[in-house]
């Protein structure tokens, strides 16, 4: 870790629904959810070096809607005064959560319902809560980079000996007081689906 004058934030909001929806990723699968596994998460990490502001909100779902995406960025750089084109939402692609898109790919499919506008609801708050609380409770942080080895992680699944990016890039802050970590940020390239059609609970996977 190396000092600096960075302040950092990091927060998380739960959107996993309260009541049994169609869990998105496998087509022509009818999975209704059982229960739950683990929290579906928006978990949000604020970085500014004094002169650039920074949030990045990632959520636990298989993907973000634009107009979604678009709306909380608004809603978030209107609350913090962080530019919406410094505002990153992603998705970390679970396969066991709720639809989120109506695909045309998905239109004669009969299994696929079309995307409940109440959870689309309650995901835009909960990364909007998480991203306005990591930039409130920002405070003079240090910040370390390394790139870590995923072997045995995954592999290439159409060929085990086929192409494969195992470098896995990763953030680690921490209070430049306390020196508690504040938040890790990595980037893991994979397609996560350990848990497949046959499980019927909400989880970030």
């Amino acid at each position: 870790m190396k000092p600096s004058g960075l302040r950092a934030g990091a927060a998380q909001a739960d959107f996993t629904p309260a009541r049994s929806l169609f869990l998105w990723g496998y087509p022509h699968v009818p999975r209704l959810s059982t229960g739950t596994h683990d929290p579906l998460l928006a978990s949000a990490l604020f970085l500014s070096d004094g002169r650039t502001d920074a949030l990045f909100i990632a959520n636990d779902i298989l993907f973000i809607p634009k107009s979604l995406s678009k709306r909380a960025r608004d809603r978030i750089s209107a609350a913090t005064g962080v530019p919406a084109s410094h505002i990153l939402i992603s998705a970390t692609h679970t396969h066991s959560g709720p639809i989120t898109i109506d695909l045309l790919a998905s239109e004669s499919d009969p299994v696929v319902p079309k995307a409940d506008p109440l959870f689309l609801l309650r995901m835009e708050e909960a990364i909007v809560s998480a991203a306005t609380k990591a930039h409130a409770t920002a405070v003079q942080a240090e910040i370390g980079s390394s790139i870590a080895d995923a072997t045995g992680i995954g592999t290439n699944r159409h060929r085990t000996d086929g192409p494969a990016d195992l470098s896995v890039p990763f953030l680690a802050i921490r209070s430049a007081e306390s020196q508690q970590t504040i938040a890790l940020m990595l980037v893991c390239c994979m397609h996560p689906t350990v848990l497949h059609e046959d499980s019927t609970l909400f989880s970030g996977d």
